[in-house]
């Protein structure tokens, strides 16, 4: 019996290609470990990128790369039809803008036939009359039906768990830091361990080089910078629109989303850190004023979330897939740049094949068990929790991400598994919930789950948790009256129905005293005017009817993501409704927290959580633009806040000074709120309420929506409600209702 330290192949390097290579291995007998630095699969290259299943009709002919590229094709074809890994067959346009982007289209057609890829050529009235959004300034399109989008997530979930049901194991969070070569093999440093392998496939990314160099071998990579941003808008656009590329990038694309929305980017930003993965301001609007040129409609759009990848890049023009000279039993799998997810696959058979021509023994399993399901088509059972709102994901759906063969560690994991946190709050209304369920898994703190590789935050406070009530819903209730939101606005409405003789019932998400507990997921009406509202709370699923509704959730705050603000994005960077849900366990964040309000709107929320963290002995550092009156003295007044940075956690802040000076803050949390958005995701498939651009619900002056028994309050509307107006409509309606 062979121990655990002893290994046929240590793959180095958990992303994509890494991933698929272990997918392949999987097939065959013997014992194969990947080991990533990285607490979860595909943290580093790999977790940003087009998702595009590149056909590599633009690929250097007579390269390595455009030769795995067209062996690649065949391989996806059969693995889209088999895996559980979602994708559109959307094709591209590479799209003409001038006379010389008309040369282009020729030089790759030319190409494209090169490489035995079917492309067609269309006119600019062709494309528009495809996809209506296209600028009227496209004079010609090359057209590449065979390109495809998928969830490059789902891609890395699948082989990665594959490969763990065939036998591969993972060893993540572990760096490793030397290969030794030895007479039976190579000896493996990988944290505090030295394991031992008969062959070594180096497929480690950017840091690959490190351990090549190790090896005495001269490969030298060095990080590119792609910037994106996303959009839920996807303005019709069903297609991949690429502009003719330059000679280091494909250029900024236009791509659908495989879930809906739209991907802008990447730029091509050549560095020399391999660390950088922030956002600038300047490469933003690069993007967004260079996409416009193929669809005028992008000026238009609201960008949800903006993030940087970097791929690996090097003198040499073609992948580095190469025996080290150090050692016989070493591959380099480095320098595979922009098309790592296209070319995934086929690189993974010829790494096989290279292993197998090397004298290495391939005997096939007996039996190759398939992908495992990533998501569950059927609805979810009566009770389940949605823990998501913005996405809609339920409890059962995070405990899969929690249970399947490579299992998630941190939020980030759960995220690329399951779309939670990938929504307007990011994460903000429901980390909490899902770092409870992630802590009970893997039997731990909840607040000690990190968000992606970050160490632990040294500050971290225990506070008097507030009062809340568990009180369940009947499940045959009916009520006349139902306040949905039991703070502020949903508190004084219900004050004001009981002054005229009524009682109300109130709902709301966290309990608080007076309420009964349950978030409302769903609203509906009937023909007789009632209404139906669809509630979730810890006991399960629970629906009631009510005559009328008084929606006064309030709304959420906006977080930098959605307010566009440049930098990293690194962990403790909460909303005051991040902070909410951790205050709400009894736990505060931070021994240095800075507090930012963007907005007249958000001032008072800031200066009560300035209040809150001064009577837990700590003390803040609060900056915002509102011009509001009699404002606490140490209260500093700036225009914008230009940049936030960590790299892991939050570390500062840069903003613009309201004299114009530039300064930067340090901190170890920040609480930043850019503005409110109407919080009402129970609206999301209700057509019969109108919303306007921003999100908020239509009504007239009183709240009130159309001529229905159901009435908004700020700011889920734009309009200053009567408080007694309403009382008295709702009144008046009962009484017809009677």
């Amino acid at each position: 019996m062979r121990d655990s330290s002893s290994w046929d192949v240590i793959i180095v390097g958990a992303g994509i290609v890494g991933t698929a290579i272990a997918r392949t291995l999987s097939q065959y007998q013997g014992r194969v470990l990947v080991v990533d630095r990285h607490r979860e699969i595909g943290s580093g290259t790999s977790k940003a990128n087009s998702a595009i299943i590149h056909t590599g009709f633009d690929a250097p002919v007579g390269s390595l790369e455009a030769w795995l590229l067209q062996r690649a094709r065949g391989e996806w074809q059969e693995i889209l039809a088999d895996a559980p890994i979602p994708w559109v067959p959307a094709g591209a346009y590479m799209l003409a803008r001038s006379a010389n982007d008309l040369e282009g289209l020729d030089k790759y057609q030319s190409m494209a036939k090169a490489m035995e890829v079917a492309v067609e050529r269309v006119s600019g009235n062709a494309v528009r009359d495809r996809i209506a959004a296209v600028s009227p300034a496209v004079l010609e399109a090359l057209y590449v039906p065979e390109e495809k989008v998928v969830d490059p997530f789902s891609a890395l979930r699948a082989f990665a768990e594959q490969a763990a049901l065939n036998g591969v194991t993972f060893n993540l969070g572990h760096a490793v830091s030397a290969m030794i070569p030895d007479e039976e093999g190579v000896a493996v440093h990988v944290g505090d361990e030295t394991l031992h392998a008969r062959w070594v496939v180096n497929a480690g990314g950017l840091w690959g080089d490190a351990l090549a160099q190790g090896l005495g071998d001269n490969i030298r990579l060095h990080p590119r910078k792609g910037q994106f941003l996303i959009s839920e808008e996807d303005l019709g656009v069903h297609a991949i629109l690429l502009p003719v590329p330059s000679a280091i990038s494909k250029g900024i694309t236009v791509t659908p989303i495989a879930f809906g929305g739209i991907l802008l980017g990447p730029t091509a930003e050549d560095g020399v850190d391999k660390e950088d993965f922030g956002t600038t301001e300047e490469s933003l609007q690069r993007i967004l004023q260079e996409t416009q040129t193929m669809v005028p409609g992008v000026a238009h759009i609201r960008s949800i979330r903006q993030f940087a990848g970097l791929r690996a890049t090097s003198d040499q023009s073609d992948y580095h897939i190469q025996w080290s000279v150090g050692s016989p039993r070493v591959l380099h799998v480095l320098g595979i740049r922009s098309t790592g997810l296209s070319a995934s696959v086929g690189i993974a058979q010829y790494v096989k094949e290279e292993l197998q021509s090397h004298g290495m023994d391939l005997p096939e399993r007996t039996v190759w068990l398939p992908a495992p399901a990533l998501f569950v088509d059927e609805p979810a059972p009566d009770g389940e929790e949605v823990v998501c709102l913005c996405r809609s994901i339920t409890a059962g759906e995070i405990q899969r991400g929690l249970e399947n063969p490579v299992s998630a560690q941190t939020l980030d994991g759960i995220k690329r598994r399951t779309g939670a946190m990938l929504g307007e709050c990011q994460g903000n209304i429901c980390g909490a919930a899902i770092m409870d369920r992630v802590a009970a898994k893997h039997h731990t703190l909840w607040w000690a789950i990190p968000k992606g590789n970050e160490p632990p935050l040294p500050g971290v406070h225990q506070v008097r948790m507030p009062e809340t009530v568990s009180e369940d819903l009947d499940y045959s209730l009916r009520t006349a009256i139902t306040v949905v939101g039991g703070d502020h606005w949903g508190a004084a409405v219900a004050e004001r129905l009981r002054e005229i003789g009524l009682d109300p019932l109130i709902l709301d998400a966290h309990g608080v005293a007076g309420t009964v507990r349950a978030t409302l997921i769903e609203l509906e009406g009937n023909r007789d005017e009632s209404w139906f509202l669809t509630c979730v709370n810890q006991h399960g699923m629970r629906i009631l009817r009510s005559q009328t509704v008084v929606l006064a959730t309030g709304g959420f705050h906006r977080p930098p993501g959605l307010s566009q603000i440049a930098g990293e994005r690194p962990a403790h960077v909460y909303t005051p409704d991040g902070l909410e849900q951790f205050w709400r366990r009894g736990v505060m964040m931070g021994d240095n927290p800075i507090l930012i309000a963007l907005g007249e709107d958000t001032m008072e929320t800031i200066l009560l959580w300035k209040e809150r963290y001064r009577e837990a002995g700590i003390e803040t550092t609060v900056l915002t633009n509102a011009s509001a009156p009699d404002l606490p003295s140490d209260v500093l007044h700036i225009q914008t806040v230009n940049r936030i940075q960590g790299r892991g956690n939050f570390e500062s802040v840069m903003v613009t000074m309201a004299d114009d000076s530039f300064e930067i803050f340090f901190g170890d949390v920040l609480c930043f709120s850019g503005g409110i958005e109407p919080m009402a995701p129970y609206l999301k498939h209700n057509a019969e309420i109108i919303r306007d651009e921003r999100g908020r619900i239509v009504t007239g002056p009183s709240g009130r929506i159309a001529d229905r028994n159901v009435w908004a309050l700020p700011p889920l509307t734009m309009c200053t409600v009567d408080l007694n107006t309403l009382a008295r409509e709702i009144k008046e309606a009962l009484d017809e209702c009677t």
